[in-house]
């Protein structure tokens, strides 16, 4: 599980596989559950590539003394993907 939140101004998240790929929620809805809300932005990845990940996260509309978010990373077990 990858996670960002964030308390005022939103954040835009883009994972970016070992490959170098992007990775698209979209892509593979049975290995990716993305859940979203209005101050957070969460992936859960079922069986992710091994190697080095990179994260992008990017203000969407950054406030003049800058933002702060917390990101979150861990195993999770459980039914993410049962909803």
């Amino acid at each position: 599980m990858v996670g960002l939140a964030w308390q005022s101004n939103p954040f835009s998240v883009t994972l970016i596989k070992p490959d170098g790929s992007k990775l698209f929620p979209d892509s593979d809805r049975q290995n990716i559950k993305h859940v979203t809300g209005t101050n957070y932005d969460y992936y859960f990845l079922r069986n992710p590539a091994k190697g080095i990940w990179n994260i992008e996260i990017r203000p969407i509309n950054p406030g003049s003394r800058g933002e702060s978010f917390s990101l979150i990373t861990g195993l999770v077990s459980g039914a993410a993907f049962d909803q």
